[in-house]
């Protein structure tokens, strides 16, 4: 529990896809070995903790602070970007914000956005737009 490096080749078996941890650099230039502000997938694609988060003392309990570290992190990221899904075309093309974002949220983010807008256009239908599906429809 003191070296948190020695549990990097065990992340994986913790966490699905899981694979490394991104230590912080300190002012000397010299690794921080407690402290990481990232993780990193086994594909590669890096994503960004909310916080930085400190690993310290019992193995179990920091890992299982680092998950909720992780949650949060992924929550605030898909509330980015549920955010920035409804600008689309207005601020930044759907194509373009797709590479904004981890992959995953990507997904989960454009299946919610899909959800409101099928629920508004079916909404409108009840109301009377007997179009308004065939216009959602061009939309998608």
């Amino acid at each position: 529990g003191t070296n948190p490096p020695k549990i990097m080749p065990y992340l994986g078996d913790c966490y699905d896809a899981l694979a490394d941890l991104n230590f912080i650099t300190d002012d000397n230039g010299e690794k921080n070995n407690r402290v990481t502000d990232a993780m990193i997938a086994k594909d590669g694609e890096r994503v960004e903790l909310h916080e930085y988060f400190r690993m310290e003392g019992e193995v179990e309990r920091y890992l299982n602070q680092l998950t909720e570290a992780m949650r949060i992190s992924l929550k605030h990221i898909l509330s980015d970007a549920i955010e920035k899904a409804a600008a689309w075309e207005i601020d930044l093309p759907r194509h373009e914000w797709l590479f904004n974002y981890p992959a995953q949220l990507c997904i989960t983010g454009t299946q919610i956005f899909w959800t409101d807008e099928t629920q508004l256009a079916l909404e409108e239908y009840e109301g009377g737009q007997e179009d308004a599906v065939k216009r959602y429809l061009q939309v998608c």
